[in-house]
């Protein structure tokens, strides 16, 4: 994990629809995260420059410019990113996708729509 002076961990939320960032980011809010955000891979891999990288990343697979999946693959063969941990969350229920996402070294798979208790505890199992 990233040191940072005030302690808090920092968790990038990619979604494309911002209600689903509104949404997980009110979720998180007793965890005292530092919350960023990005609306598809390409503009996640934009903000990890220009505001440093995450402690876990949780995006979305079906977004335009750059899914989810090639987000998770590019994070997963740069030597600076393949650690943070990543979590995959869909509406894509099929069994491929869960099998492409665990290949492409996914940590964890969650089906949308997410419940709040049980997504809570799941990233507190990536930043505890």
């Amino acid at each position: 994990m990233a040191y940072r002076p005030d302690g808090k961990k920092r968790l990038l939320l990619v979604d494309d629809e911002e209600i689903v960032r509104i949404l997980l980011a009110e979720y998180l809010t007793g965890l005292d995260l530092e919350i960023m955000e990005a609306d598809n891979g390409k503009s996640a891999l934009k903000a990890m420059l220009e505001q440093g990288r995450p402690d876990v990343i949780v995006s979305d697979i079906m977004m335009p410019d750059m899914d989810g999946l090639t987000f998770l693959s590019k994070t997963r063969n740069d030597p600076t990113m393949a650690h943070i941990p990543f979590m995959v969350i869909t509406a894509d229920d099929q069994p491929e996708t869960r099998a492409k996402a665990m290949a492409l070294g996914a940590d964890d798979f969650v089906l949308k729509p997410l419940a709040q208790e049980a997504f809570v505890d799941m990233v507190k199992k990536f930043v505890a």
